[in-house]
Formats: structure tokens, C-alpha cells, sequence
């Protein structure tokens, strides 16, 4: 297979095409919307990612449905509620797990990982453990099949999401024909060729002028993880390595907001409203307002799922919010590699470190006929200096997410963030 039709088949470009199924839908009638949606997102897997990708989505969807209906009406005659969610959630993952390792026969070159990060097996996760949580506490009323492959496997969202509930989707897609105008079309296309571009401009722009003279000898660098970055660190100078740190982060976002940028498009043009992903989260001046704008709806969903559940800010908010952090890395990497487990914790600690220095950072006393001017500037000031340290820390972490070289699976990344601030702290430093 050429390596172009394997670059494609990672990039989530080709199946988001599906916004052409608007010219169709008018024509197919309200009750055969879902069998539309369905079947197509079905053959679309078939013809980007495989056979097997197909069977196994469909296989998923009956078995991850089945489970969902039998735990609901366990729970609803014995009322052991606790019970029956504590063994879905562990079924459930117990059968994600091994996937991370898996690689598709249609993409001979997959790294671990790209199944489940990039071909929609971790959405499937959550949008899974959604519907059979909210039917087993008896949130949501029983589903026909049709209905939950249909959410399932909504092909605009199915690989990266946004996450959208199941309510809102059913609703959304009963009264789709309605919003299918032109003029939305229009305004669809637009903001999909938005999207695209900056998928694109990581590849044709930061990886062919910078990355690649630098980390790869000139030649092309490997998607998606770009490991010539964290193989090739040692032999470049501080700085080119600083600002290959902040120029990594910057590719990953504008991968996933590209690509969310899609997906809504798509979804638009189908008459099918899905909520925002991300709100300019590069520009925020503190932590914890970055995490109120990134993916937002996989960071709902952690709150709803497992941040109150487990206590909120009620009781034991640091415990809560580290576990909510653990389980965003390791849902997004696979084991053996500890990455997601640091990255849980380094992001635990820095967002209460920014809650602990906004509670006791008590305001400024000026005098009177300078108050004004010294608010203004104080406010920009500490506008550029927290998102400069915001943009910072988050450039570090991610090298925690990304480096997926077998010898460094205990410290991925590390190694990197050693030369970083080696010239700081000298020799003294050790190097994973």
C-alpha cells in the first residue's frame, strides 16, 4: 500500500467528506435518516480503515448495546445500581485495553496506539460508558439498536469527537431535514476548508520547514507522533530545541481543533447541531481557564462522569481532580508506557497550584490618581506572563503524552525536558 493512502487514512480528512450525504438526506425521508447514517458511516470505515475495522465497529456496537440494556434492567428490578455500573465500566475497558496495542491489516505502518487514539476507539469508550450510565440510573429511556449504532458510529465525530450525549444527538437527528439550507451549506464549507487548513499546516508547514531540516536530515517526518523529535533532541542547541517544544504543542492543537472544525462543518451541513471543541484555548492566561476551553466536550464529560461523582469540590477536590487528570492520559495512550499517569499528575498539581495562587493573591493597594493605570497594566501584564507560563507547561507535559519509544516506556519524555533546563542546573542533571 503507498504510504500516501496510509497518511490519509490517518488524517481524519477523507471520511468527513460525508457532508455530501446533505444533497441526499431530503430525498430519503425522515424515517430512513438513521439506516442513512448508519450504513454509510459503516462503509466509510470499510473504505479508510478496513474490513476488519468495519466488522469489529458493528461487533462493538451489538455487544457494548447488549450490555448496556441487560445492566439497565438488572438494575431496575434489583436495584443494585452501584453493582451493575462498577461491572459495565470494567467491561467496557477491560475490552479497550487491549486494543491499544492492536494494528489494523489495512494500515500496515500503525504504531500502538493509532487504533485507539486516532481511529475512534477511545470516543467509542466514553460515548459507551455514557449511554450505559445514564440508562442504568434510568436517565435515559431504552434505546432500539438502530438508534445507538446510529450514535455510535456518526462518522463526522466517530474518530475524534466532539462528544455529543445521546439525548441531544436523537433529538438533533429527528428534526435534522428542518436545517438543511443552502446557505448553512455554504457557511459549512467554508468553515470545513478552515479546518482542513489547519490540519494541513502541520504537515506542509511546521514539519516540512522545521522539523524536518532539523530532527530528520531533510527527509519526511513520521506521523503522527513525530518520534524523530524525541529521538534526534540531544543534537540540537537549547534554543532550536525550546522552540521545537512550544512549535510540537502548537501542531498538536491545530490537528484537533482542525479536525473539530470539520466534524462541526459536517455536521452542520447535515442539519445536525454539534456543540464548540475548543474556544482559543492558546490565548488563556491561567491553567485552569486553558482546561475550560480545551476539548470541552470530553472535559464535560469527565466532570459529569467521574470529577462529581467521585465528590467534586465537595470533598477530597485534589484526590478528585488527580484521578480525573490520571484517566484523561491513560484513555489517551496505551500501556505499557507510564506517560499518561505523569501527565495526569503534572497537569493535578499545576491546576492547584494556579487555584492555590489565585486564592491567596490578594489585590494591589496603588494610590488613588494612579488606580486606574496600574489595574490596566497589571492586567496585561499578568495576561502575557500567565499565558506565556500556561502555553509553557502544557508544551512540556504533552512530550510526557508523546514520545512513544519502547526503551523510555517507565519516563517518556523526560529526556527531553532534561535538556531543556540543562544549561540551568548543569551537569548535575541526569538524563533518562
Amino acid at each position: 500500500m503507498p504510504d500516501g493512502w496510509s497518511t490519509i487514512q490517518r488524517l481524519p480528512i477523507g471520511p468527513n467528506l460525508y457532508f455530501l450525504l446533505a444533497l441526499i438526506l431530503p430525498l430519503i425521508g425522515q424515517r430512513n435518516i438513521r439506516l442513512l447514517l448508519a450504513s454509510s458511516a459503516l462503509v466509510m470505515m470499510y473504505l479508510f480503515l478496513g474490513l476488519w475495522f468495519a466488522l469489529g465497529a458493528f461487533s462493538a456496537c451489538v455487544a457494548a448495546w447488549l450490555l448496556t440494556e441487560q445492566l439497565a434492567r438488572i438494575a431496575q428490578h434489583s436495584g443494585q445500581t452501584r453493582v451493575c455500573l462498577t461491572v459495565g465500566w470494567i467491561t467496557i475497558h477491560a475490552a479497550y485495553w487491549p486494543l491499544c496495542f492492536a494494528k489494523l491489516p489495512a494500515i500496515p505502518d500503525m504504531w500502538p496506539g493509532d487504533l485507539t487514539l486516532f481511529c475512534g476507539g477511545a470516543f467509542f469508550v466514553i460515548r459507551a460508558i455514557h449511554v450505559l450510565t445514564d440508562r442504568v440510573t434510568g436517565h435515559l429511556p431504552r434505546s432500539t439498536f438502530l438508534n445507538y449504532l446510529t450514535y455510535m458510529t456518526y462518522a463526522p465525530t466517530f474518530r475524534l469527537g466532539p462528544f455529543d450525549r445521546y439525548d441531544h444527538f436523537q433529538a438533533e437527528v429527528d428534526t435534522c431535514l428542518t436545517r438543511i439550507r443552502w446557505r448553512t451549506a455554504c457557511r459549512s464549507i467554508i468553515r470545513m476548508t478552515g479546518g482542513i487548513a489547519k490540519m494541513l499546516c502541520m504537515p506542509l508547514l511546521i514539519d516540512a520547514y522545521f522539523f524536518s531540516p532539523r530532527f530528520a536530515g531533510g527527509g519526511p517526518v513520521t506521523q503522527p507522533f513525530l518520534p524523530e523529535f524525541f529521538e534526534n533532541a540531544a543534537s540540537q542547541p537549547t534554543s532550536i530545541l525550546w522552540i521545537a517544544t512550544w512549535l510540537f504543542f502548537l501542531r498538536i492543537y491545530l490537528f484537533f481543533s482542525g479536525y473539530s472544525d470539520v466534524a462541526i462543518a459536517c455536521s452542520t451541513a447535515l442539519g445536525i447541531r454539534v456543540d464548540e471543541n475548543f474556544r482559543w484555548p492558546l490565548l488563556s492566561p491561567r491553567l485552569s481557564i486553558y482546561w475550560r476551553r480545551w476539548h470541552i466536550s470530553l472535559g464535560n464529560w469527565l466532570r459529569d462522569y467521574i470529577y462529581i461523582p467521585l465528590g467534586g469540590n465537595r470533598r477530597h477536590a485534589t484526590p478528585n481532580l488527580t484521578a480525573v487528570f490520571v484517566y484523561s492520559g491513560i484513555w489517551h495512550l496505551p500501556f505499557p508506557f507510564f506517560g499518561g499517569l505523569w501527565f495526569g499528575l503534572a497537569q493535578a498539581i499545576a491546576v492547584r497550584i494556579d487555584h492555590w495562587v489565585d486564592t491567596i493573591r490578594g489585590p494591589d493597594a496603588p494610590p488613588p490618581r494612579t488606580r486606574r493605570r496600574w489595574q490596566t497594566t497589571r492586567k496585561i501584564g499578568g495576561s502575557i506572563l500567565g499565558f506565556v507560563i500556561t502555553y509553557t507547561i502544557m508544551s512540556l507535559t504533552v512530550l510526557l503524552l508523546f514520545d512513544r519509544a519502547p526503551q523510555r516506556y517507565l519516563c517518556p519524555g523526560f529526556h527531553v525536558i532534561a535538556l531543556l533546563f540543562k544549561p540551568l542546573v548543569g551537569e548535575s542533571l541526569p538524563l533518562p
